[in-house]
């Protein structure tokens, strides 16, 4: 007997291929040469992609309002424990002004350096599915990109486990 979709089935079917065309178009960043850029951080630092060759140097695009983006802080921050004192670099480009993160971190802290109002640096990247994560070799070639976070408590580590594999190949290039 032939069964007649229903709409759960339509929205299903879009929400995967949505997803499948996601993850397509983040991985086609994979082997590209990011673009060169010079930022100011939250806490005044200066950062420049020039500086930064011969780094290993993983970015996270997001904003305070995505809850993806903030339920993959505890991993974010436990790559920046583990690879303290190596030759990684953690960047972090959020779409709020620097008077809203100064609030919002207290209550959620992100270990790496943030780049505040960083909308600009989105669209230099070409990133629009948030959060986007992005390793980045020595030479500044995107070995990996990454999209999403999670909302449910118990996938908290799991960009921990999908970057790390990322870092470790780049450290040893």
């Amino acid at each position: 007997m032939h069964r007649t979709p229903s709409m759960d089935d339509y929205v299903n079917d879009t929400a995967h291929l949505l997803v499948k065309r996601l993850t397509e178009y983040v991985n086609s960043f994979n082997g590209c040469t990011a673009p060169p850029f010079v930022a100011t951080a939250l806490n005044g630092n200066k950062i420049s992609s020039e500086e930064l060759k011969g780094e290993v140097v993983v970015l996270n695009f997001w904003f305070t309002h995505c809850k993806p983006c903030v339920g993959e802080f505890a991993s974010l921050n436990k790559l920046v424990d583990e690879y303290s004192g190596k030759e990684v670099v953690f960047i972090s480009f959020a779409l709020d002004s620097d008077n809203v993160l100064d609030s919002f971190l207290v209550k959620h802290p992100l270990k790496y350096e943030i780049v505040p109002s960083a909308k600009g640096f989105s669209e230099l990247f070409k990133v629009w599915p948030y959060p986007t994560n992005m390793v980045l070799d020595k030479n500044f070639k995107v070995v990996q990109g990454f999209r999403g976070g999670t909302v449910n408590p118990d996938e908290a580590m799991k960009n921990y486990g999908l970057i790390k594999p990322f870092i470790d190949l780049a450290l040893k290039k």
